[in-house]
C-alpha cells in the first residue's frame, strides 16, 4: 500500500524508499533505502538476510514520530512476535493500516504482544478471513484438543506433524510443546527460533530435525513445504493442520492431513467485524480479498468495504 504524497508504502515487494515492514515473515522482503519495523521484526529480518533490515528504522509500541511531513506510530497487531500496525496523520487524514490483524480472545497467540485497535478515518486491514466461516473456538480449547491428539498419535506408534506457518504460530507451537514433548523443527524454523530465542522471546529449547525422527519425536514443519521429502519419506505419520485453514474443507482436503485444529493467528469474521468497528473508520481498504461479505456486514453502519490490490493506491487527499 502506498500513501499517494508521500514516499511511505508499507509491505512492499519491490524495493522502496521508505518501506514500513508489518512482521518478519513478509515474503520477499526487500532491500528498502528505509525500512520501518519494531526492533524484533529488524532483527528476525536481518536473520534471514543481512540486506534485508540495513537501514532499519526500529520503532517502539505506542511512540509517535515525525517522518516528513508525517506522524507515524506502531502499535501491537497481536499476529505473532513482533508484529505491528501503522498510523499515518498528516493534516487533519488519518490512516491506519492494520495489515494482517491477530486473532482476539485470551490466549490467541501465547508469545505475541496482545493486539491493539487504533481509530482512523481509513483502515487498511487484511480480509483473507472475512467470512461468517471463520469463527474460531476459544484458543485455549483448541489446545488441549491438540495435545490429546499428539498423545494418542504417540500412543499408536506414529509421528505426529504438525503444519503451521513458521512465524505466526510455529513459535507458539514451541512455546506451548517445547517442556512437554521432544520436538523437532524443520531447518527454517529452527533458525527463526534460535533467533528469536536470543533477541528475548521466551521460547524453550527445541531440536532440528536431521534425518528421521525417533518413536517419541514431535515434528513441526511449515505448511508451504507439506510435500518436502523430509517429511513425506517418514514412516507412521499422522498430520494435523494447525491454522485458520483448519475451517476450509477444501484447503485442509488438498493438504492430506488427519487432523485439524483452527488455532489462527489471524483475525477471523468476528475479529474483523470487532476491528472496523472500533476504529471508527467509514473507508475501509481490504487486502488479500474483495471484502464482498464484510461489505454487506458493514453496509447499515454506513462503512465502504473497497479491495485494495495491486492497481490501486490510497490517497491521502481528494484528487
Amino acid at each position: 500500500m502506498h500513501l499517494v504524497g508521500t514516499h511511505l508504502v508499507c509491505d512492499a515487494l519491490r524495493t522502496r524508499e521508505a518501506c514500513f515492514v508489518s512482521h518478519a515473515g513478509m515474503p520477499r522482503v526487500r532491500r528498502h533505502r528505509q525500512t520501518i519495523a519494531t526492533g524484533l521484526t529488524l532483527a528476525l529480518l536481518a536473520a534471514r538476510d543481512e540486506g534485508a533490515a540495513r537501514g532499519g528504522l526500529a520503532v517502539t509500541y505506542g511512540r509517535p514520530f515525525v517522518l516528513g511531513a508525517m506522524r507515524l506510530e506502531l502499535f501491537p497487531s497481536g499476529h505473532c512476535v513482533g508484529g505491528a500496525g501503522l498510523v499515518a496523520t498528516i493534516g487533519d487524514a488519518r490512516v491506519v493500516y492494520a495489515g494482517t490483524a491477530g486473532a482476539g480472545g485470551v490466549g490467541a497467540s501465547l508469545l505475541a504482544k496482545p493486539g491493539e485497535t487504533r481509530a482512523g478515518d481509513a483502515l487498511v486491514i487484511d480480509c483473507a478471513l472475512a467470512h461468517p466461516r471463520f469463527r474460531f473456538p476459544a484458543a485455549d480449547d483448541v489446545q488441549r484438543e491438540l495435545i490429546d491428539w499428539i498423545a494418542a498419535t504417540l500412543g499408536a506408534g506414529m509421528t505426529p506433524i504438525l503444519l503451521c506457518d513458521p512465524l505466526a504460530r510455529g513459535l507458539d507451537l514451541v512455546k506451548l510443546l517445547g517442556a512437554r514433548c521432544l520436538l523437532r523443527l524443520a531447518r527454517p524454523l529452527h533458525d527463526l527460533a534460535r533467533h528469536a530465542k536470543a533477541n528475548g522471546v521466551d521460547l524453550p529449547s527445541a531440536h532440528r530435525l536431521d534425518g528421521a525422527p525417533s518413536a517419541t519425536d514431535v515434528v513441526v514443519w511449515p505448511l508451504a513445504a507439506r510435500d518436502a521429502k523430509a517429511i513425506t519419506r517418514v514412516r507412521r505419520a499422522r498430520f494435523a493442520l494447525v491454522d485458520a485453514l483448519a475451517l476450509d474443507p477444501v484447503a485442509t482436503g488438498a493438504l492430506r492431513v488427519d487432523a485439524a485444529f483452527p488455532w489462527s493467528s489471524r483475525a477471523g469474521w468476528d475479529d474483523l467485524l470487532a476491528w472496523v468497528r472500533a476504529s471508527g473508520a467509514r473507508s475501509v481498504y481490504a487486502l488479500d480479498s474483495s471484502g464482498d461479505e464484510l461489505a454487506r456486514a458493514l453496509a447499515p453502519d454506513g462503512v465502504t468495504v473497497r479491495p485494495l490490490g495491486p492497481p490501486r493506491q490510497l490517497g491521502l487527499f481528494p484528487a
